[in-house]
Order: structure tokens, then sequence, then C-alpha cells
């Protein structure tokens, strides 16, 4: 097993670490400038629109209750700022965290230290495998599969299909899998 550690931990992404004696794969997310660069450059202009129409509501210029067409802009233009938000700070910072512990293989997609967890049970986990992305992965629809919970690794667990391992190409997903599928094994 040691070769199969020092294969994957020699990989481009992936982190390979043993923190308490628990396997851990760090995936950081994939870097796809272009829309990095425009989602930023969108935050400007969302920021100018969210703060001018604050401004005209709070300056005393709209005398009475504000109009419900404003009110209604102003919660999906938030709502659309934050998704924004999300998704550039996703593509800057975020990771996935693969972890075996307590008979359980845990999946963990985060921004900096905030995120959530799925969690399988090991015994019920099998078929842990490569595979190819279903869209193409490079694209913008293969971005936002990133965010959303795509992958390049696929493992099946109570009779559902599940992915992760976003951003990763074929060759450092097998490489994951090298690492991952000793401790997915069950008699």
């Amino acid at each position: 097993m040691k070769a199969m550690v020092a294969s994957a931990a020699t990989s481009n992404q992936a982190r390979i670490s043993y923190p308490s004696g628990n396997l851990e794969v760090s995936l950081p997310s994939r870097k796809n400038w272009f829309i990095l660069i425009f989602l930023g450059i969108w935050m400007l202009g969302w920021a100018v629109g969210e703060l001018g129409v604050l401004g005209l509501l709070f300056s005393g210029i709209v005398r009475g209750p504000a109009p419900p067409i404003i009110l209604a802009w102003l919660l999906m233009w938030t709502v659309g700022g934050m998704l924004a938000m999300t998704f550039l700070l996703w593509g800057l910072i975020g990771r996935e965290v693969i972890t075996i512990r307590e008979n359980a293989l845990v999946i963990r997609r985060q921004i900096w230290r905030f995120g959530y967890d799925r969690r399988y049970e090991l015994a019920r986990v099998h078929n842990l495998r490569g595979a190819a992305w279903l869209t193409d992965a490079s694209g913008v629809i293969g971005s936002i599969g990133r965010f959303s919970g795509a992958g390049t690794i696929v493992f099946d667990c109570g009779g559902l299909t599940h992915r992760f391992g976003a951003g990763l190409g074929a060759e450092e997903a097998a490489r994951v899998v090298e690492v991952l599928a000793p401790h997915c094994v069950w008699q």
C-alpha cells in the first residue's frame, strides 16, 4: 500500500495524509480563470447595483413604503450575488476533502473552513471507480458541475451512484481510486 500512497502523493492535485490515523485526500477546486475573472468583474457590477438600490431606499428619495417591484428586484439581486460569490469563492479556494474514518467514507466540500459533509457507511460503499464526465468538463457547464457534486470518481451506495473528485483528470482520478479502494473493500 505504501507504493500506492507514494504514487498518489506525487500527483498534481491530490494531497494524501493520515491525520489522527485516518486516510485523508484533499482535492482543490479546478481553476477556470475565464469564469473566475468574469465573476470577479460581475461582482463589481453587482455591488454597484446592490448599493445603488439600497441607497435609493434609505436616502429618503422614495417616500412611503418601497414599491414591491424594487423589493422583489433587490431580493433576487441579493440571491444572485450570493450565488455568484459562492461560485467565485469555490473556484478560488474551494476544496473537496475525502476522509475514511469511523467506518465511513466522508466527502466534504468546503470553502475555507465552511462546508458540508456527506457520510457513507463503508460496508455499503462498492464499485469505486474512475469515470468520465457526463458533460464537457472544460466549459461553463463542467465548471458548474464541479461545484454541484459531479466528479470523475464514482461509487455506489444504498442503490444510488455518487460522484466526487471534481476537477480531476482521468489519470489523477485513477491514482486517488488506488489509494481509497483498499479501504472500501469488505467481505
